[in-house]
């Protein structure tokens, strides 16, 4: 996804990661939470967690001519990926009866954890559910005979060991894998798969299940058929560290069976890494990723970590409730609103926290913006210290950019007159002459100006609040509307927005959208393939919410069904 309007969601979104369940254990409230196999076998150091919810859910929308499956193919190239291991192996995995004649338990879920070593490359462990371990034992072998076809030289006969009483496989240097209460346990190294045989005695506190954080994220957690991935990110996170890999190679006399056919004992290691106190502003990230055949959403939670003084700022930062002028239009086709307060915002990013993430994402958005246009090099930004409203309208004539209103509340800024004067002076000297003037809208003084794409642009104050708008009638309407105020409205448009919303931005396409035709020409010169699929989405929302010190975004697809064209 390299286009810039799809960068541009990416870098609002840009978080990552999470989970799912089936045995018992208590937080620290007494409330009841249920762990899976992998869960109870995943370090807590570990750095990403994710759960494959619905198997059978996933693969149905996987094999349908979806806008799911179509996106996923585009991204990930996924039928070509599955059609050669097919070929390969023999097993379909996008086919329900193909993986359970390969043993796998299709109605569990499986699960893959992530660290990253000290040469910061990372390293999986792998969980899946399989209904009988023996067969899926010997189904393996027999996989991994089949992938190296073309090596019939190679050892693949897996050497047996015993660590804890648990019965290890190793293939080569770098295959692991041992079973655990129905579940399949893959990864890359000795020390990988005995911390999670490690994790195994009851008195382990090392353990996902075990940790604050993840509790937390558990009992916060509501899930429903829809779900797909879920994913678990712990910045700051490790794996097991200074722990020797086992390999034949290293330590054939502890790997490789005993003469008497029985197995050897797995060379001990270094005790698990302890959990460290989290200094960090961010606690965890959560993402969860729900698809139908006809919509695709992502929710993506951030806790972050109260005692931390980057994360108190943030969330004194921004201001959540419902507020400006709101236009009941039908031709309304875009409102986007986001509620900051820019002034300390903004002395955030030029003290010392310039390559933050959020500082990082706010100068990208002054940039696109073109800032510079309206405000000089040595003005501040004093003001607004609550929202910015956009709403947008489609135009008249087909094929022109839609009509758009910026509101910007000022009423607290004190020097709000000299600011507005900084700025039609900044404007009057970049566009001379023909290129910018003042006129009046409805015995309102504004100033106009016209862009390179010759767009006309007014700006102007009204009862101490900023208007910037390209159509003279849309702004008049702006003028006359009434405050924001949902009681009543039927409009789903607004369905998510609430008094814990800080950010909302809805965008509804129709065939002759303007910023629909401009999103797939962009699509089509970066990503071809990804183009179709954009001329079938209608909608396109974006939520934000702020809850004490977690906040959700929740990013919505909506598409056109086809068959109801």
């Amino acid at each position: 996804m390299k286009n810039e309007i799809i960068k541009k969601f990416t870098c609002i979104l840009l978080l990552t990661i999470i989970i799912f369940s089936q045995a018992l254990a208590e937080d620290q409230d007494g409330k009841t939470t249920i762990f899976s196999t992998a869960e109870k076998h995943s370090l807590s150091s570990n750095l990403i967690f994710m759960e494959l919810t619905n198997i059978p859910k996933t693969i149905e929308l996987l094999n349908k001519d979806s806008h799911f499956s179509s996106i996923a193919d585009s991204l990930f190239a996924y039928k070509k990926k599955t059609l050669e291991f097919k070929n390969s192996t023999g097993i379909d995995l996008l086919n329900n009866e193909s993986l359970k004649k390969a043993g796998f338990d299709i109605n569990r879920a499986a699960y893959m954890s992530v660290y990253y070593k000290h040469n910061r490359k990372s390293e999986n462990t792998f969980y899946l559910p399989v209904l009988s371990p023996k067969i899926a034992a010997l189904n393996f072998v027999k996989l991994i005979k089949r992938l190296n076809k073309d090596n019939p030289e190679a050892d693949l006969n897996p050497a047996v060991n015993t660590y804890k009483n648990f019965k290890v496989y190793q293939i080569q240097p770098d295959i692991f894998y041992t079973f655990i209460d129905g579940y399949f346990i893959l990864t890359a190294s000795g020390d990988s798969i005995k911390a999670v045989i490690d994790l195994h005695s009851e008195d382990s506190k090392l353990s996902l299940s075990e940790d604050p954080y993840y509790i937390d994220f558990k009992n916060k957690k509501e899930t429903d058929n829809s779900e797909i991935l879920t994913i678990f990110l712990k910045p700051g996170s490790s794996g097991p560290e200074n722990q020797a890999n086992i390999t034949k190679k290293d330590q054939p006399e502890n790997i490789q069976k005993n003469s008497d056919g029985k197995s050897g004992d797995i060379t001990d290691y270094p005790e698990n890494p302890g959990k460290k106190e989290n200094s960090l502003p961010v606690n965890y990230i959560t993402v969860c990723l729900k698809g139908t055949t006809d919509n695709i959403t992502v929710l993506i939670t951030t806790s972050t970590n109260k005692e931390n003084e980057d994360a108190k700022q943030f969330a004194d930062m921004i201001i959540t409730g419902l507020a400006g002028k709101h236009i009941k239009d039908e031709q309304i086709t875009g409102y986007h609103f986001l509620s900051f307060d820019f002034f300390k915002l903004n002395n955030y990013c030029k003290d010392h926290h310039q390559n933050t993430g959020i500082c990082r994402l706010y100068n990208a958005i002054l940039k696109s913006i073109n800032l510079d246009n309206f405000l000089r090099e040595k003005d501040t930004m004093p003001c607004p210290q609550s929202f910015v409203n956009i709403i947008l309208r489609k135009s008249d004539t087909p094929g022109e950019m839609d009509h758009f209103l910026v509101f910007i509340p000022m009423n607290e800024c004190e020097i709000f007159d000299d600011l507005l004067e900084n700025i039609t002076d900044n404007l009057e000297i970049k566009y001379p002459g023909d290129l910018s003037g003042k006129e009046r809208i409805d015995d309102v003084n504004s100033f106009w100006f016209i862009t390179d794409d010759n767009n006309k642009i007014n700006i102007l104050e009204y009862n101490k609040d900023l208007y910037i708008g390209n159509n003279i009638d849309f702004i008049k309407k702006s003028l006359k509307s009434d405050n924001f105020d949902l009681s009543g409205t039927k409009d789903s448009f607004y369905k998510e927005m609430d008094e814990k919303t800080f950010l909302f931005s809805n965008s509804k396409f129709d065939e002759e959208s303007f910023l629909k035709a401009l999103l797939i020409m962009m699509a089509f010169k970066e990503n071809p393939e990804l183009s179709p699929i954009i001329s079938r989405i209608y909608n396109i929302s974006l939520t934000g919410k702020k809850n004490d010190f977690d906040y959700n975004l929740i990013l919505q697809l909506n598409f056109i069904d086809d068959k109801k064209k």
